[in-house]
């Protein structure tokens, strides 16, 4: 699965170039967009506040999200003992 595809089930993204993706941060509020996916290298960055991570894919079809630890809202929004709830 591609970590846009995933982003898009919270956030709109609009593609800026090949597997670069720009959009409204799911963690925050905000009016004008900061938050970059990259499909590339499974990563992504808030440039508003702060959070950002990647996600790798398991064997077992989940996903694992790592953030950094200035970004506790994640966990609480989109993660369950490691694994994205989405």
């Amino acid at each position: 699965m591609r970590i846009s595809n995933l982003f898009k089930r919270h956030t709109t993204l609009k593609q800026t170039r090949r597997g670069k993706w720009l959009g409204l941060c799911p963690f925050h509020e905000e009016k004008t967009p900061s938050f970059t996916v990259d499909d590339n290298t499974n990563t992504f960055k808030c440039f508003g506040c702060g959070a950002r991570g990647w996600v790798s894919p398991q064997h077992d079809n989940t996903i694992r999200f790592t953030v950094d630890k200035s970004a506790p809202s994640i966990s609480a929004k989109f993660i369950t003992n490691g694994k994205y709830r989405g």
